[in-house]
């Protein structure tokens, strides 16, 4: 067990709803974290959380890969999803106020991407998320 990202040590069938229940935890974790642009990376947002971004997002990728691996793109589907609502309720109101969970979200995707074996990820992200290379400059703009 020296690469539990890489490697594959147990396949499971698919478990039906743990993509969404996967998610839901995500979601609910992504509110305690936050986007900070001088370390460049997701930290908590209140110390005594003991949420930590880069280990939360290595953690969900491993668990991804070691299941069935239609669960991850699954558990994709469902956190662009949000994203999408995210840009949508944005897109609906005059003035965006300042929300720091589309930077959470969108900087988690980003970086599941980047350590998830699977490299067909980021072409199913981009293709759920139409707008995903714009979204660095909308998050700029609220912030």
């Amino acid at each position: 067990m020296s690469d539990p990202m890489s490697k594959i040590y147990v396949t499971l069938k698919p478990i039906q709803h743990l993509p969404l229940l996967l998610a839901l935890v995500t979601v609910h974790q992504l509110k305690k974290l936050t986007f900070s642009k001088t370390v460049s990376t997701l930290m908590s947002k209140k110390v005594s959380e003991g949420v930590d971004g880069v280990p939360f997002v290595v953690g969900v990728s491993t668990f991804l890969t070691q299941i069935h691996p239609g669960q991850a793109l699954s558990f994709l589907a469902y956190i662009c999803q949000y994203l999408n609502s995210y840009i949508i309720q944005m897109g609906n109101t005059s003035i965006p106020k300042k929300d720091e969970d589309l930077g959470a979200c969108f900087y988690f995707l980003k970086m599941f991407i980047k350590v998830h074996p699977r490299k067909e990820c980021d072409k199913f992200v981009r293709l759920l998320v139409p707008s995903y290379d714009m979204i660095p400059s909308l998050i700029n703009l609220i912030t």
